[in-house]
């Protein structure tokens, strides 16, 4: 937000997500990259050609991306959280 509209959000989900350790924040950047470069042209494809296929592939790849990043945060919330 500072660099596009010139101001720090202070909300709490900004705030929370800005103690998140690196290497989620990278994940969560992967995450972000290949979804929207790879993944969304590729679902789009797939769904207009009736690929079942490929949707199934789409679909394990993004059950793959949560299976990475579910416990990443959940141990974040948790270290959060004080439990």
């Amino acid at each position: 937000l500072r660099d596009r509209y010139g101001f720090i959000c202070t909300c709490p989900r900004c705030t929370l997500e800005g103690q998140l350790p690196a290497a989620t924040t990278a994940l969560l950047e992967q995450l972000h990259s290949d979804t929207t470069t790879r993944l969304a042209p590729l679902l789009g494809d797939a769904a207009e050609a009736g690929d079942q296929a490929a949707l199934d592939k789409i679909s394990a790849e993004l059950v793959a991306w949560s299976q990475k990043l579910h416990p990443a945060l959940e141990s974040f919330m948790a270290q959060a959280c004080g439990l």
